[in-house]
Formats: C-alpha cells, structure tokens, sequence
C-alpha cells in the first residue's frame, strides 16, 4: 500500500492484483482515503484486481485491458 500511494503520488498508473491472503480490501479504501486527504484524485490511473499472480488467466485479462486501453 505504501509503494501504491507513492506512485500515484507521483503521477503513475497503478494496477494491484492482490488475493487478500495477507491483506484485506479495506487498504483499498484507506488509499483513496489517503488520496483525497492529500487532494490527489487518481481518477482511472487506479486499478484494483482481486486473484492470484500465479493464475495465467487473470494475468492474461489484465494486460490485455491495458493493450486496448492503450
């Protein structure tokens, strides 16, 4: 969350894909918290996807939405 907040701090588009085993969707939240505190509207340079790394399919999904968005 910390590495998120920094590069959105700086201007770039971040994508998280995280399973929540470790963590919990309410980070999501604190970061957008954060954000609006710091009046830093990420608007669509923030993405969030709830799956494994390991699994190729959601992986696949996820760069070829930002191919075509692009």
């Amino acid at each position: 969350s910390h590495i998120v907040l920094s590069l959105l701090e700086q201007g770039y588009e971040v994508n998280v894909l995280d399973s929540n085993l470790n963590s919990s969707s309410e980070v999501v939240k604190k970061i957008s918290d954060i954000l609006s505190f710091e009046k830093i509207y990420p608007g669509n340079k923030f993405k969030t996807y709830k799956g494994d790394i390991r699994d190729k399919i959601i992986l696949e999904n996820i760069f070829i939405e930002a191919i075509q968005e692009g």
